[in-house]
């Protein structure tokens, strides 16, 4: 069996991480493309793991039609290139969380498996370049996937579980001696995202000011160590605080971490999924139902508007003073995974098994119970 797995995103090779490796294990040949996004081929290097690049990042700027250039100009490459490499090399199955395996699987009769955990309001240009082409849309329960609910395979879980489940999940202390702490140190961890994705084209979103950021590092600096990582570079003013990691280490330093505040909402979801406290600024909040749920159901991060830094410094605080804080949110998280499947081995047995698990899913309707 031929396998072909498309990435567009870094957290997105942690995704297929575990099923790569299972597969490669029993002999299948499985395939990465990637796009160049972000730190993605450095953690490939990291982890080495094969790939073939069939996009360079096409640059964009601040306001939306560049992001929108960008975003059309990329997926056209992308997929001239994968047509041009499944000619070579045709897969029996194609999945992933790239646009162009859909496009292509399409040409070529390829079947096709897209995964995603973004409510399609959230992320409408991805959803409606991709959702008609697609076999397959895999997303969590809780998600909004339009009207191509026909085509949905839902489970009960989020994206991320398939990476940050006990199964796999083993996170290694080794970390804090490289950057100079010991394990009873406290320490915060700060992310600060870009916002030039193709979900953020209206420009209509923001996150983490420049002043808040000042005042969240002079509470948490009286209690630990500060450290900083930015998706659009630390600036002068911050750099002693800059988080310097190998880049497929940094889900091993969140568990460590006593706090974790950002504007992302991608490692929001992480680090709720390992129980260390996280506090999210952006103006996404109330808008995404993977995190509505992980907060409102299991408490286990909290979201505030960018037009009121008060509210982030207030829940900062309250934090701090919450007795027994990381023991607290373990057991919140250990509360959650009850009700959620192992991604991973569920994904292996679709694959595994298809065509005919497609079908056991639509006549089944427990067929996830023997994955929590």
């Amino acid at each position: 069996m031929n396998v072909l797995v498309a990435l567009s995103h870094p957290a997105h090779y942690y995704l297929f991480k575990f099923f790569y490796k299972d597969l490669k294990s029993k002999g299948t040949d499985v395939r990465f493309v990637v796009r160049e996004k972000d730190i993605l081929e450095s953690i490939l290097i990291s982890e080495k793991v094969d790939y073939i690049k069939i996009c360079k990042e096409v640059k964009r700027g601040s306001n939306k039609y560049s992001i929108l250039f960008g975003a059309i100009k990329e997926m056209l490459i992308q997929d001239y290139n994968l047509f041009r490499y499944t000619i070579k090399w045709r897969p029996d199955i194609m999945l992933g969380t790239d646009i162009s395996i859909s496009h292509v699987g399409k040409l070529m009769r390829i079947p096709n498996i897209v995964l995603n955990e973004d409510d399609y309001e959230i992320n409408k240009l991805f959803c409606t370049a991709t959702y008609p082409f697609t076999n397959h849309i895999l997303t969590p329960k809780v998600c909004n996937v339009g009207k191509y609910t026909g085509k949905r395979i839902a489970y009960d879980g989020y994206q991320k579980i398939a990476y940050l489940h006990p199964n796999y999940f083993r996170p290694k202390e080794s970390v804090l001696k490289s950057i100079g702490l010991n394990k009873d140190d406290q320490f915060y961890v700060i992310r600060l995202v870009a916002l030039n994705a193709v979900h953020d084209v209206e420009k209509n979103h923001s996150g983490v000011s420049i002043a808040l950021l000042k005042n969240i590092i002079k509470i948490l600096s009286s209690k630990g160590k500060v450290f900083i990582t930015s998706e659009k570079g630390v600036l002068s003013e911050f750099k002693k605080y800059e988080l310097k990691i190998k880049p497929n280490e940094i889900h091993d330093l969140m568990y460590y971490a006593d706090m974790f505040i950002s504007d992302s909402q991608s490692m929001t979801v992480e680090s709720a999924l390992i129980g260390t406290p996280s506090i999210r600024c952006s103006s996404f909040v109330g808008k995404i139902n993977v995190l509505e749920e992980l907060e409102h159901a299991y408490k286990l991060t909290f979201g505030v508007k960018p037009d009121n830094p008060k509210g982030v410094i207030l829940k900062i605080k309250e934090l701090l003073d919450l007795h027994n804080l990381k023991d607290e949110f373990r057991a919140r998280r250990d509360n959650m995974l009850k009700d959620k499947i192992d991604l991973t081995a569920f994904l292996l047995w679709i694959v595994k098994n298809y065509p005919k698990s497609i079908n056991e899913i639509k006549n089944k309707s427990d067929y996830q119970s023997s994955f929590k």
